[in-house]
C-alpha cells in the first residue's frame, strides 16, 4: 500500500522501519541515485549500506553519510537541503521522523532540482548582474521586486520597497514633475500602452538622467497581468550631447562672425582693389591682392568647417576619376605647368560610395597641398589600394617627426597655405569612416593614404 502511494509522487522517497531498512520505496528514488532493481527488489535492504553505496556521487560524499545519521539520531525535521552531485545536478532533501507500529522509522524525500536551479542563475543573470535598473509591478504599481540595481543606485533595502507604489519611492521624489511622469507611466502601461521617456531620478548621493520604460505584460485573454518598468542611466550621454550644442553653438556664432562681419569688409576691399588697378599701376597691388586672396581663402576654409566639416549629405555612387579630374582642373588652373598623373587603370570606372560635394573637398585641399609645397611644376600620382586610394607628389615632403601635426586646424609649413586644407581632408575622411595616413611617397615628397573606402565596382 505504502510502495503504490510513493509511485504516484514525482520525487525520490524512502521509508525506513526501525533497524533502518528500507520499508518502502519508489522507482523515481532509484533513478535518481541510479540504484539497479525494481522497488520490490530493494525491500528490506540495508538503508545505511545504500547511502555509503551512493555516497560517491555527491561533492562532499563524507559529509553525506555524516548528515543522515545525525539527522537519523536527532530526529529533527530538515527541509530541502542542498545536496551537489559530481556531474552537478542539485538536490533537495526533506527529513521527517515517523512513528510506525513497531517504533520510530524515518522518511526521506529527494528532489532534483537541477533545471529550477539553473532557471535561478538565469534569473539572477538576467535581473540582478546587470547595470539595467528593472524591477517587477503589479498593475496598480505595487512593487513586487526590484533588482540589485535600483536598490543600490537608491540605497534602499527590498523589504522598504516591495509593497509600495513605484512613485511614492525616494528615487521618484527629486521633484513631482518626475512623480507625475511615473505615476502616469504606470496607469497608461496598466491600460496596455508600453511607455518610454527619460526620467531624473534621485539616488543616495546624485541625480541621474534614466532612459525609462514601463512595459506590460499580458495573459492570454490580453489582460495586463504584471508591469516591467526598466531602465539604463544616460547621464553622461545627455552631457555629451548638451556639450556639442554648446560647440556647435559657437560654431554657429563663429560662422556667423566670418560669413558677416568678416566677409563684407573683406568683399568690400577686393572691390575698391579692382577700381584701384583700373586707375593706376603700382608693384604694391599685386601683393595686396594676394593678401586678400589669402584671407578669402581663410575665410572659406573656416567657415567650411565650422559649418559643413563634420557631417556629410547623402551617399551616393560616385566615379572616382571624374571627381578627381573636377577637383584637379579647379585647383591647378593658376598652376599651368602641374600634371596629375594616374598610377594605374583602377580609376577608369571605380565607383565608390561617397558624397560627391565633400569627396571633392578632400582632394582639392590635397591637390592644393600638392602644389602649395611643390611649387607649380609638381607632379601628382593618385593611384588605388584594395581599400582604397592615394595621393602623392614629388615635393619636399615632410618630416616623419612632424607629420602628426598637419593635420591640426591652423598648421602649415607654407607661408601661401591657410592651416584648415589637410584638417578639412581629415574631417571628410572621418565623416565617411575613411581613415587618412601620411608617409613619404617614392619621389621623397608627401603621400596620403585614404583607406577603409569601399569600391563597388571596377574595371575587370
Amino acid at each position: 500500500m505504502l510502495s503504490t502511494l510513493f509511485e504516484t509522487l514525482p520525487v525520490g522517497v524512502v521509508a525506513e522501519d526501525s533497524d533502518r531498512n528500507v520499508l518502502a520505496v519508489n522507482d523515481h528514488l532509484l533513478d535518481l541515485f541510479e540504484l539497479p532493481g525494481a522497488p520490490e527488489d530493494v525491500h528490506g535492504a540495508d538503508c545505511v549500506q545504500m547511502a555509503e553505496q551512493v555516497s560517491d556521487m555527491f561533492v562532499e560524499s563524507n559529509r553525506f553519510v555524516e548528515r543522515i545519521n545525525q539527522l537519523v539520531s536527532d530526529r529533527e525535521p530538515t527541509d530541502n537541503e542542498q545536496l551537489v552531485f559530481h556531474d552537478d545536478r542539485i538536490f533537495e532533501r526533506d527529513y521527517r521522523p515517523v512513528e510506525l507500529p513497531d517504533g520510530d522509522g524515518h522518511l526521506w524525500v529527494y528532489k532534483d532540482i537541477s533545471e529550477q536551479d539553473e532557471q535561478r542563475r538565469r534569473y539572477e543573470a538576467v535581473f540582478n548582474q546587470t547595470y539595467q535598473f528593472t524591477g517587477l509591478l503589479e498593475p496598480d504599481g505595487t512593487v513586487l521586486e526590484a533588482n540589485d540595481t535600483v536598490l543600490e543606485f537608491g540605497g534602499l533595502d527590498r523589504d522598504e520597497v516591495v509593497g509600495q507604489n513605484m512613485w511614492e519611492l525616494p528615487l521618484f521624489q527629486n521633484s513631482q514633475a518626475t512623480r507625475d511622469r511615473a505615476q502616469s507611466a504606470v496607469e497608461r502601461a496598466a491600460d496596455g500602452d508600453f511607455v518610454h521617456h527619460e526620467l531624473r531620478l534621485q539616488g543616495t548621493d546624485r541625480e541621474a538622467i534614466i532612459d525609462f520604460s514601463v512595459r506590460p505584460v499580458t495573459d492570454e485573454q490580453g489582460s495586463v497581468r504584471f508591469l516591467v518598468p526598466e531602465g539604463h542611466e544616460i547621464t553622461d550621454r545627455k552631457e555629451h550631447e548638451r556639450a556639442l550644442q554648446r560647440e556647435r553653438d559657437r560654431l554657429d556664432e563663429f560662422a556667423g562672425v566670418l560669413s558677416h562681419d568678416l566677409r563684407n569688409p573683406l568683399n568690400l576691399a577686393e572691390a575698391r582693389l579692382e577700381f584701384v588697378q583700373e586707375e593706376c599701376d603700382s608693384e604694391h597691388l599685386p601683393v595686396i591682392e594676394t593678401a586678400l586672396d589669402r584671407m578669402d581663402r581663410l575665410t572659406e576654409d573656416a567657415l567650411w568647417l565650422a559649418r559643413e566639416g563634420r557631417e556629410i549629405g547623402s551617399l551616393d555612387a560616385v566615379v572616382l576619376h571624374d571627381t578627381i579630374d573636377t577637383a584637379w582642373n579647379i585647383v591647378a588652373d593658376n598652376a599651368s605647368h602641374a600634371e596629375l598623373h594616374y598610377a594605374d587603370d583602377g580609376f577608369s570606372t571605380a565607383t565608390i560610395e561617397a558624397d560627391d560635394d565633400r569627396l571633392g573637398r578632400l582632394l582639392e585641399n590635397l591637390f592644393r597641398n600638392a602644389i602649395e609645397h611643390g611649387g607649380n611644376e609638381v607632379t601628382v600620382t593618385v593611384g588605388t589600394m584594395d581599400d582604397g586610394f592615394y595621393v602623392e607628389d614629388d615635393g619636399p615632403g615632410l618630416p616623419e617627426e612632424r607629420r602628426d601635426s598637419v593635420f591640426t586646424a591652423g598648421y602649415s609649413t607654407s607661408e601661401d597655405g591657410t592651416g584648415f586644407g589637410l584638417s578639412i581632408v581629415k574631417q571628410v575622411a572621418e565623416a565617411h569612416g575613411w581613415d587618412v595616413g601620411l608617409t613619404e611617397s617614392e619621389a621623397g615628397g608627401a603621400r596620403f593614404d585614404i583607406t577603409g573606402v569601399e569600391t563597388t565596382s571596377t574595371d575587370e
